[in-house]
């Protein structure tokens, strides 16, 4: 299954899929409007991930490790229960489109401001 590009999950997903790091050829992840409360930190494995969609989900934050996808342009996570976006999020150096609106966002960290492609927030 390191073969794939593309991963979409419709809506019945509970659990963390913990197995996720072992998609090394990931580009898109679809993972919106499941009921995901957490994700793992295997996230950050995804090395070639560029697209990442979590809206509509439960999440309360999100992975540090999620900043070792350097070449995710478009971060999608708006409708969670997110207080904070990773500290390090300025490493995501490609990141272009980040969709965060409707949580509970009450710290936006300064790495953020490293983000020079970034025009949509």
């Amino acid at each position: 299954m390191s073969e794939c590009a593309h991963l979409c999950i419709k809506p019945t997903l509970i659990e963390k899929p913990q197995e996720i790091g072992l998609l090394s050829c990931l580009h898109t992840l679809y993972l919106s409007k499941n009921r995901l409360r957490t994700l793992p930190e295997s996230l950050g494995q995804l090395k070639r991930l560029r697209r990442l969609y979590l809206g509509q989900n439960k999440l309360r934050k999100l992975p540090e490790s999620l900043c070792n996808c350097q070449q995710l342009e478009i971060l999608s996570v708006f409708k969670n229960r997110l207080e904070t976006l990773p500290t390090n999020i300025g490493s995501c150096k490609e990141l272009r489109i980040l969709y965060a609106s409707r949580n509970k966002l009450l710290f936006i960290p300064a790495s953020i401001s490293s983000l020079l492609y970034l025009h949509t927030f």
